[in-house]
Order: structure tokens, then sequence, then C-alpha cells
């Protein structure tokens, strides 16, 4: 249990424009990962060409023969890992340089802890992290159902046959996984924000921007919660009436 060790794993599409970036700060990290698998996923950019040129050996290249989305790429990407522990990141973020380290010593100290996300930012990251930042505190269940505040690029979880992503949905897929889990595991967070998001999310240009598709992935997560834990079959209509008041209230605030 005591033995610890990350792969990082990639899924990239045209992604030429940012992939340097996070490569550079998944191999500068103060503790290097024991991998790092970008997997391409069909692109038509120059992005496979510039992993393999400029990182050479030191990022393991897997190239989809047909674009499948992130699901299927982060997939494969899982299922070619060694580590331990997996740490997902996206195509176009960056980590903070002591990422891995101080994820490191804290995983060391509980190692109870299978299943761990932090805080991320869109700005440069703090000059000083502050220890109270790194305080894991347990997030139950019931909060998780309410709304999912994890960005997969700030998720580190333990290597297990049950972690993959249901390559059926296009959206919210992240969010059916970590209910998927939360119900066998503790969620761990800390306050530290160690990842730098290239995009706000639901921000447009990405899947998550087509906020109706969101909403029905968020619904479909929750179905798929229940189907796997029956008992909480009845919170399905209460969820629903949830999603939908969430939908409502930010096409009222949207500018």
């Amino acid at each position: 249990m005591n033995e610890i060790s990350f792969s990082v794993v990639i899924p990239a599409y045209n992604a030429a424009g940012s992939i340097r970036a996070t490569l550079d700060s998944c191999l500068n990290q103060s503790l290097p990962p024991l991998e790092v698998i970008v997997v391409d996923d069909a692109g038509s950019d120059e992005s496979a060409p510039i992993v393999r040129g400029q990182f050479g050996d030191a990022v393991r290249l897997i190239t989809l023969p047909r674009n499948s989305g992130p699901s299927a790429a982060r997939n494969v990407g899982i299922a070619a890992a060694k580590g331990t522990f997996i740490a997902f990141l996206d195509s176009d973020d960056c980590w903070h340089p002591q990422k891995l380290e101080r994820i490191h010593e804290l995983l060391l100290a509980r190692p109870e802890i299978d299943f761990l996300f932090h805080t991320y930012t869109y700005g440069k990251e703090p000059a000083i992290l502050s220890e109270a930042m790194f305080r894991p505190r347990r997030m139950p269940l019931w909060k998780l159902l309410l709304r999912n505040p994890i960005a997969t690029p700030c998720a580190v979880i333990r290597r297990s046959p049950e972690l993959h992503f249901d390559e059926r949905m296009r959206h919210m897929e992240d969010y059916e996984l970590f209910l998927r889990l939360a119900a066998k595991h503790d969620v761990w967070r800390i306050s530290a924000p160690l990842t730098r998001l290239g995009r706000p999310v639901l921000s447009a240009g990405g899947q998550s921007s087509d906020r109706l598709a969101m909403r029905a992935g968020e619904m479909q997560a929750w179905i798929a919660f229940a189907r796997h834990n029956p008992a909480w079959y009845p919170a399905l209509p209460l969820l629903f009436l949830l999603g939908i008041l969430k939908h409502l209230g930010k096409a009222l605030l949207r500018p």
C-alpha cells in the first residue's frame, strides 16, 4: 500500500496549440510521474508529430485509428497505465510543478485514500501553497449527488478494474464515473489549486458548452447511479427537479 506511482493520462484531439505546455507541466514536476500517456483521438492537426518529435521516449503516444471521444481515449490510456494511481489531465490544462510531490506525500500519510481531487484556477498558480490547503476533507456522497465539483484534470484515482468511463455517454461521463466510484470509496478533497484550466468550465468551444446536453448527461449519470444503487431510486425525482432548476437559473442569468 505504500508503493505509490502516478500514470498521467491525457486525451488529445487537435491540441497542437497547447500540448507542449501541458506536457512540460507533467515532465517538469518536482516528483516525476512514472509515465505520461497521450492518447491522440485521431485528430487532424500536428498534435501527434509534436508529441513524437519534441518529447520522444519521455511520453508514450497512442494514436487511435478513428475519433472515439474523450471517454474512449481515457479508457485506452487507463488500460495501458502501470502506475498505482491515475492522474488525469486534459491537453489544454497545466499542473502546478509540485502537484505530484504534494499528493504523493498526502497519499503516503493517508493510505486509505483511493479517490482524491483538488481545486483549480484559471490564472497563474499561486506562488505559495499553504499547508491548510492540503488537509483532506471527505466529501459526503449526497453532496456529490447535488453537484459535481470535480474537474477531471484535478482527479487522482487509484487504478482498479472499476476505473473506466462509460463510452456511450458524450456529456457528463466523468460525473457518472465519479458517482459510481463514490458509492464504493470515500471521496477526499483538498483546496490546493494544483491545476490551471485552459478554459472555464462550460465555456464556448468544448463539449461542456452545450448546457442542455450537460443537464441531460447529469440526469443520465443519476439514473446510472440509481441502477447500481437501487436504494437511491426514490431520490431521482428530486434530483431531476434540481437539474431542471439549475438549468433554468443559469439560462436566466446568462447574458
